[in-house]
């Protein structure tokens, strides 16, 4: 994935020279709390190219015409600020289908958006990362190629990403010589990113506590 985002950015000649197209846009979805929106800004960050990030439940206003109008000063200034990475974090709130009853409000944003998007390859080097938990609710126009031309599946972190996962929170915690983050990635199947974060979290503040605890015992 960090080719697929990073070469046009960094090396758009290399297109030129072959006559393709860059690819314009990257679909990260999967379950909460796996780090969609954790890599989108790794990658943008890394590229070294400007940053715009759209989340998508803040985007929309009660206002007839101002979420059109965010959207378009976001691109626009992507453009001028080129190459640029705009990350649209949970997409499916401003761009869910049109075909739905439910949805009449959301219909002149998601036109707006195609259109936008639809006029990338005027704008300069501009990569669309977006991120959703729920890709069936995007409405297909948004998915077609050309507009995103890639989706990433993020599932739960494997046990090498586990290992990784420990090994990086646990190295500014004093711990004991016996918790090893082999150990732990072994009996944490399944879990989320988010969800190992807080198991982490919670074995510190108890910690916490029976450190106060034993305190307590000491000075009585």
């Amino acid at each position: 994935m960090r080719d697929y985002a990073e070469l046009p950015l960094l090396h758009p000649e290399l297109f030129q020279q072959v006559g393709v197209r860059p690819g314009r846009g990257i679909l990260l979805y999967g379950p909460p709390g796996n780090g969609k929106t954790m890599l989108a800004r790794a990658v943008a960050g890394e590229s070294g190219a400007h940053i715009e990030t759209i989340c998508g439940p803040e985007l929309l206003s009660k206002w007839l015409g101002e979420s059109e109008r965010m959207l378009r000063e976001i691109f626009e200034r992507a453009a001028q600020l080129s190459p640029s990475v705009i990350i649209m974090d949970e997409v499916d709130a401003i761009a869910g289908s049109r075909s739905q009853p439910d949805t009449h409000y959301l219909r002149e944003v998601v036109s707006q958006l195609l259109v936008l998007m639809d006029g990338l390859s005027d704008r300069g080097r501009i990569l669309i990362i977006a991120t959703t938990n729920c890709p069936d609710y995007i409405d297909p126009a948004i998915l077609r190629p050309g507009r995103i031309d890639r989706r990433v599946f993020m599932g739960a972190p494997d046990r090498i990403g586990r290992i990784t996962l420990f090994k990086k929170l646990l190295s500014h915690m004093p711990i004991a010589d016996d918790v090893q983050p082999e150990t732990l990635a072994d009996i944490t199947t399944g879990l989320s990113g988010a969800e190992i974060e807080h198991l982490i979290n919670e074995a510190g503040l108890l910690s916490i506590k029976e450190a106060i605890a034993n305190n307590a015992s000491a000075n009585s």
